[in-house]
């Protein structure tokens, strides 16, 4: 793109709105960093500033986004030849950052629209969906995340609209509360022993690790198993310690629920080797040492309950999830995720949970009942909106994806696109700015869009020099502030003067006291002017 950004911005000129478009899609599809795109403007050292560079940019997300809101009835009546459209909403955020929430269309793959909202509460997101209505019309159907605040929402907007909750999120709900207790038993139990501390200071292989008679002896077979004995022990010490080393993916695997299924499963092994050694008068210190550890960990009753417990409803839980064609990722990336119709799948979780049930109650163990007797729960009060069928404007069955995959595909193409650009880890600040900008401009790339829009014969960089001040102020709904303002004066470097000037006025005690208050409290810091 570097030579066409080079025609378009040639040397010793002004950057226009053609600059600002191509920065915009250069930092939208191409990930370029603002110092790489900096030296593509011009092919020389004097171009523009990386922060005119950002300016651009985001001046680019606004007018795109303000050409998108205007060309809202084109969309409506292309949503409408198609037969309505089946709306899919969610949010995200990080470490209570806004929450930059988007809706989209299934059967067009189109973003609809964005919000950041303050929080995902009711009245916000019915507030979005009252504007989405007016704008598009009412949806045939919406699929959603278990969020308290979205079902809240569409029962106040949308009465009796087919609701299809995300399968995955379901399962992962149902995973939580199934394992959440038992988790944190197991973790206290593992780390009140400290066995696992001391496994992993062990170091097999050193020299003095060896003892014993039998290692005199100088046997080819002998000195082959000096150096594949701790190689086994280090094995087993990631065997066993590896689960902590992993990222989370609660409740599909259990960290530590996890490390107690496999310390009672190779406890046993560690014992016949150590026992293999006796046999032959040598001792490899470590091994000797994890077997006293693990065994006297397999021995405690307590803990082999636990362990027990743990793969039981782990592996109940694992069939369920099955049946349901979930994988432990939402966006399918660990390709367990099957699609199968719903009768069979309806069939297929009613199998699994009856026979679970069977062997239950031939368990000795009321947790395990309690655990199994929950999923059934879990299903009955949500088995209505995990198999919705819908109906498109002309009265024809359609099909419907029942989990929010795209949706969460959607936000990491867009943090791993921020992280491209900024060479940054942490994506809040950006993501909370232009998130939801970047979100619905990102139709940009997807096919169709422009006949939807109705755009097939308009010069759309000239269309976007038509955006009024006014559209552009409204366009900035949608870039959100990474940490709430308590008060109207958003920069701290206006903060202090005002927190000083006030502190000087009381201590004047002027006669015009009150009316130097009153123009204290009118002043504002001053704002940045808009694009233009």
């Amino acid at each position: 793109m570097a030579p066409v950004l080079a025609k378009v911005a040639p040397a010793h000129r002004t950057y226009d709105l053609k600059v600002a478009t191509l920065l915009g899609l250069e930092s939208l599809f191409l990930e370029e960093t603002q110092q790489r795109t900096r030296r593509h403007a011009t092919l020389e050292d004097g171009g523009p500033s990386t922060g005119t560079v950002s300016l651009r940019r985001e001046e680019f997300l606004l007018r795109a986004y303000a050409l998108h809101r205007r060309a809202l009835p084109a969309l409506r009546k292309t949503l409408k030849d198609q037969g309505g459209y089946l709306l899919h909403v969610d949010g995200t955020e990080t470490a209570g950052s806004p929450v930059v929430f988007v809706a989209w269309d299934e059967w067009s793959g189109l973003v609809l629209d964005a919000r950041v909202l303050d929080t995902e509460n009711a009245d916000e997101i019915a507030a979005f969906f009252r504007e989405l209505e007016a704008a598009l019309g009412r949806p045939r159907g919406l699929v959603s995340d278990m969020g308290t605040g979205i079902l809240k929402a569409v029962r106040q907007v949308w009465s009796g609209l087919p609701l299809q909750l995300c399968q995955f999120h379901y399962v992962r709900d149902v995973g939580k509360d199934l394992f959440e207790k038992l988790e944190g038993e197991v973790r206290r139990k593992l780390l009140g022993t400290r066995v696992l501390a001391r496994l992993n200071e062990l170091t097999p292989g050193k020299e003095e690790d060896w003892q014993g008679s039998g290692r005199r002896c100088a046997e080819e077979l002998e000195r082959l198993l000096e150096d594949a004995e701790p190689r086994w022990m280090r094995i087993l010490q990631d065997h066993v310690l590896g689960p902590r080393e992993r990222a989370s993916r609660f409740p599909f695997e259990l960290t530590y629920g996890t490390i107690a299924r496999q310390v009672w499963s190779v406890a046993p092994l560690v014992h016949e080797l150590a026992m293999w050694n006796v046999g032959r008068s040598v001792l490899l210190g470590s091994l000797a040492k994890a077997d006293g550890l693990l065994g006297k960990l397999a021995e405690d009753g307590e803990f082999t309950r636990l362990a027990y417990r743990v793969k039981t409803l782990t592996e109940a839980f694992g069939e369920y999830r099955e049946a349901l064609g979930v994988g432990r990722d939402v966006t399918g990336s660990d390709g367990e995720a099957v699609a199968v119709a719903a009768a069979e799948e309806r069939r297929q979780v009613e199998e699994v949970l009856g026979r679970w049930e069977g062997v239950a109650e031939g368990i000795d163990d009321e947790e395990v009942r309690q655990g199994v007797r929950q999923r059934r729960e879990a299903w009955e009060k949500r088995k209505g909106n995990l198999f919705v069928e819908v109906r498109d404007l002309r009265g024809r069955w359609r099909e419907i994806e029942r989990t929010n995959w795209r949706s969460e595909h959607g936000h990491r193409e867009i943090r791993l696109s921020i992280r491209g650009r900024t060479r940054k880890g942490r994506t809040e600040e950006e993501m909370t700015r232009h998130g939801a900008l970047m979100a619905v401009v990102g139709n940009w790339s997807r096919e169709g869009y422009a006949k939807a829009m109705g755009w097939e014969r308009e010069d759309i960089v000239r269309a976007m020099g038509t955006v009024s001040k006014e559209k552009l102020s409204e366009a900035r709904r949608l870039k959100g502030r990474t940490r709430r303002c308590r008060s109207d004066v958003a920069r701290a470097k206006h903060r202090d003067p005002m927190l000083r000037e006030f502190l000087g006025i009381l201590r004047k005690g002027s006669p015009t006291m009150r009316e130097e208050i009153r123009a204290w409290m009118a002043r504002r810091e001053p704002l940045r002017q808009p694009l233009v």
